[in-house]
C-alpha cells in the first residue's frame, strides 16, 4: 500500500526541513513525498532542490495553500493520501501506524488521529488534541451535531485516494446565496474533505499523537482562529461548504445545524451570543463527551473560560 505524503509550503524554509526529514525517517517503506512550493521568496526552493530524488518537487507560481494542495495531489499515486503542513512534523511510526488503521478498517475513508502541539521551536506545549478521537461508525453522531465530531486539522489527516479522487481539485471559493444575495464563502479544506468522509462512512481513529502541530507567530491556522469573530465565521462557512459538498458531489441532502454544533455553541456563549443555560444543554446532549468531560466543558462555561478545542 503506498502512502502519498503531499506538503504545501509557502515561506516556510525554516520549518521545511523538519518536516521532510520526519517523511524520511518513517518506519514503513513505501511512502512517496510531493513538496509543493507555492511561489515562495525565501529559500524554500534551494531546501527542496536538496533533497534530490527524495521527493517529488513541484514549483509553481503563488496561489495560495489550496492551490499547493491541487498541484500535489495532481502527482501522487498512492493508494492512501497523507497530509502535513510544512511547519508541522510526523512522528517516525505514523505512516505504519496509519497503513495499519486503513487495513483495520477497509471501508474508512478518513483515517485520523492525534496530535501535539509545538512551539517554534519544537518544544510540547498542552495535552494531544483531540482529547478522544473517533474510531467507527459516526455516522448518525455526525449528521446529529451539524458535521462537527473531535478531529485533527490537516496534519492529521489521511483519506483513501477512491474517496479524494471524488473531492479534488479543490474548489478555493464556494459562491453561496442569503437573503437573495449572492456572496462567496471561503473553503477551508480540512473540514471539506473530513466532514464529508465521516457522514458517509466509517472513520478509523487513532489514540496517539502521530504527528507535531507547531504553533508560532506566522502559523496561519492558528492566527485564523484566534479570534472568536472570525471562528465562528468559519464555522458557518464549513457548515454551508459541507451541505453544498454533500448535495453535489455524493447526491445527500442532511439537515445539518449549526444549532447541534458543539463548538460553534462554545464560541457563540464565549463572544456573548447565547446564554449559559442554553450552552450548558449543548453540553450535555453532546455524544462525542465523556461524562468527565461534560463536567469539565461545564465548570468552564460556569467561570467564563473556554478553549477552542475539546
Amino acid at each position: 500500500m503506498l502512502v502519498s505524503v503531499l506538503i504545501p509550503n509557502y515561506n516556510y524554509a525554516r520549518f521545511l526541513p523538519d518536516a521532510i526529514e520526519s517523511v524520511l525517517s518513517q518506519t514503513y517503506p513505501h511512502i512517496e513525498m510531493i513538496v509543493v512550493d507555492d511561489g515562495s521568496t525565501d529559500n524554500s526552493r534551494d531546501v527542496i532542490a536538496s533533497y534530490d530524488e527524495r521527493v517529488i518537487p513541484v514549483f509553481k507560481e503563488n496561489g495560495g495553500p489550496t492551490s499547493a494542495l491541487n498541484a500535489a495531489f495532481d502527482r501522487s499515486r498512492g493508494d492512501l493520501i497523507s497530509f502535513l503542513d510544512a511547519d508541522d512534523a510526523f512522528d517516525p511510526q505514523k505512516a505504519a501506524r496509519v497503513v495499519a488503521a486503513a487495513r483495520r478498517r477497509p471501508q474508512a475513508y478518513l483515517i485520523h488521529h492525534q496530535m501535539q502541539i509545538i512551539d517554534a521551536n519544537g518544544k510540547a506545549m498542552h495535552r494531544p488534541f483531540p482529547a478522544r478521537v473517533p474510531d467507527g461508525d459516526i455516522r448518525t453522531l455526525v449528521a446529529s451535531t451539524g458535521g462537527w465530531f473531535p478531529r485533527p486539522v490537516m496534519s492529521g489527516l489521511t483519506f483513501t485516494r477512491a474517496y479524494a479522487e471524488r473531492l479534488f481539485p479543490v474548489p478555493a471559493e464556494q459562491q453561496s446565496f442569503e437573503r437573495g444575495r449572492s456572496h462567496l464563502l471561503p473553503i477551508f479544506v480540512d473540514t471539506y474533505l473530513a466532514s464529508p468522509a465521516a457522514l458517509l462512512a466509517p472513520v478509523a481513529g487513532i489514540q496517539a499523537p502521530l504527528t507535531r502541530y507547531r504553533v508560532h507567530d506566522r502559523n496561519m491556522t492558528f492566527t485564523t482562529q484566534a479570534s472568536s469573530e472570525g471562528q465562528l465565521l468559519r464555522y458557518r462557512a464549513e457548515a454551508e461548504t459541507l451541505r453544498t459538498v454533500m448535495r453535489e458531489k455524493f447526491g445527500e441532502s442532511r439537515p445539518l445545524q449549526l444549532e447541534d454544533h458543539l463548538e460553534y455553541q462554545l464560541l457563540r456563549y464565549a463572544a456573548g451570543e447565547t446564554s449559559w443555560a442554553h450552552t450548558i444543554r449543548c453540553v450535555s446532549r453532546a455524544p462525542y463527551l465523556t461524562a468527565r468531560l461534560k463536567a469539565r466543558e461545564a465548570l468552564r462555561i460556569s467561570t467564563k473560560r473556554h478553549t477552542d478545542r475539546l
